[in-house]
C-alpha cells in the first residue's frame, strides 16, 4: 500500500504536465497565429 501511493502522485503529476504543455502548445500557436496574421496584412497592398 504504501508503494502505491508514490506511484499514483507520480502518474498525476505527468498528467499535469502533459495538460500544461498542451495549455503553452494552445496559447503559442495562437500567438504564431496573429504575428503571422499581421505579417499577411503587412504584406498585402494598402488601399491608397
Amino acid at each position: 500500500m504504501g508503494e502505491s501511493s508514490p506511484r499514483k502522485s507520480r502518474a498525476r503529476r505527468r498528467t499535469s504536465i502533459i495538460i500544461l504543455l498542451s495549455n503553452n502548445i494552445q496559447i503559442n500557436r495562437s500567438c504564431w497565429l496573429h504575428h503571422n496574421a499581421h505579417k499577411v496584412f503587412e504584406k498585402m497592398p494598402q488601399p491608397q
